[in-house]
């Protein structure tokens, strides 16, 4: 009987026991199942980060071409820029140029204008003394003729005495 209350305790011990290992088999099997789902769940972010890293890979490829794209853009601008820079600086050297040369033409000019109101005087002075000249040389006919014309009287004058 004793062998019996033995085995009967036993067998409840064993029996809890395997409740017990039931029990933690249920639990076993609920933290599979939720690690199964949480598995599949990093499984499913894992697959959305690397599409998103694929994509984002991508936009950093565009970007990076839009960039280099954009930096030849500004090196021809530097370049334009700077050749559109040495234009304007040769058009102010040839303005430079060209106002020196105004200024030494309206030089020219002033001593040219100078140069013919001298003339102009010297011509009128000129002018004068020929008119002068002319007049003298009047009077020189005149007392020419005059002392012809006494001469002729005074050859007259002679013949008859």
């Amino acid at each position: 009987m004793e062998d019996t209350r033995k085995r009967k305790l036993e067998a409840e011990m064993l029996q809890e026991e395997a409740e017990d290992i039931l029990e933690q088999a249920k639990r076993l099997k609920t933290a599979a199942d939720d690690n199964r789902d949480i598995i599949e769940q990093l499984e499913q972010d894992a697959e959305r980060t690397h599409e998103e890293a694929e994509e984002e890979r991508q936009d950093a490829a565009r970007l990076k071409r839009e960039a280099e794209e954009l930096k030849e853009e500004a090196e021809e601008e530097r370049d334009e820029a700077a050749a559109i820079k040495r234009e304007v600086q040769e058009l102010k050297e040839e303005a430079e140029e060209e106002r020196d040369d105004a200024a030494r033409l309206k030089r020219e000019a002033q001593e040219l204008q100078e140069e013919a109101e001298e003339e102009r005087d010297e011509s009128a002075r000129l002018r004068t003394e020929a008119q002068e000249l002319r007049d003298e040389a009047e009077e020189e006919r005149d007392n020419a003729w005059q002392l012809r014309k006494e001469a002729q009287e005074l050859k007259e004058e002679a013949e008859e005495m």
